[in-house]
């Protein structure tokens, strides 16, 4: 598909791919409270992108399912805070693992 402003790479928007990758990583990793100026950031991005004459809505949406995807799947949330302790016991062996987040 052809750009508006006649380029032939129209489809996602780099930039709006990276902003919203960012806000998607975010959001996976924090929490939605968290994510919510990042995605205005997106959004804004985007809109610069269209307001601009470089691309079309649907390369914006297009970015923010790629990069939500990529980053939902790449990221995990971030554990509780705290600490945990594992006893491991097997034949001739006996430790205990303690794991502490902050």
């Amino acid at each position: 598909m052809r750009r508006p402003d006649g380029g032939v790479e129209s489809f996602p928007s780099g930039h709006a791919a990276k902003a919203f990758a960012a806000a998607t990583y975010v959001h996976r990793r924090h929490g939605w409270d968290s994510a919510r100026p990042w995605y205005a950031a997106g959004a804004y991005v985007g809109w610069t992108r269209v307001n601009a004459n470089r691309h079309r809505w649907g390369d914006i949406a297009g970015s923010l399912a790629l990069a939500g995807a990529s980053s939902w799947w790449l990221v995990e949330p971030l554990a509780d805070k705290g600490i945990s302790v594992l006893p491991v016991i097997a034949p001739g062996h006996a430790s205990l693992t303690i794991q502490a987040r902050w």
